[in-house]
């Protein structure tokens, strides 16, 4: 059996018509808000249905989180660096007292524990 596709057929050309909804990007003053209120409302979806009746747009749920959590990251910075760091600085210090430091794997999560010993509890 061939197909033979004729100019009509062509799928250059459309046969009804495109239902194209242009998404809205988050203002400056959008952002804003989302900050200011990110801590003042009792739910996300509370943040998502105040922005989206004062802006009379239609965001979705995980949009307005992905910008919290990019608002988050922005003003307060990384939690997983900061707390690297600081796991590294201590360890720094006990290590310049003459301390030293284990590690364990833990079962459940298979990431690292450590445990901090002090020369003075020796």
């Amino acid at each position: 059996m061939d197909f033979i596709l004729s100019e009509a057929d062509s799928f250059d050309t459309h046969n009804h018509t495109l239902n194209y909804v242009m998404r809205v990007k988050f203002t400056p003053e959008m952002i804003s808000d989302i900050d200011y209120f990110k801590g003042r409302v009792k739910t996300m979806t509370e943040l998502q249905l105040y922005l989206n009746k004062k802006y009379n747009t239609y965001f979705k749920y995980s949009a307005v989180v992905n910008q919290v959590y990019k608002l988050m990251d922005l003003n307060f910075g990384n939690a997983s660096k900061d707390a690297a760091s600081f796991v590294e600085e201590v360890r720094k210090d006990i290590l310049l007292r003459g301390g030293t430091t284990e590690w364990k794997k833990t079962q459940k999560r298979k990431n690292l524990k450590r445990f901090f010993m002090f020369q003075e509890s020796c």
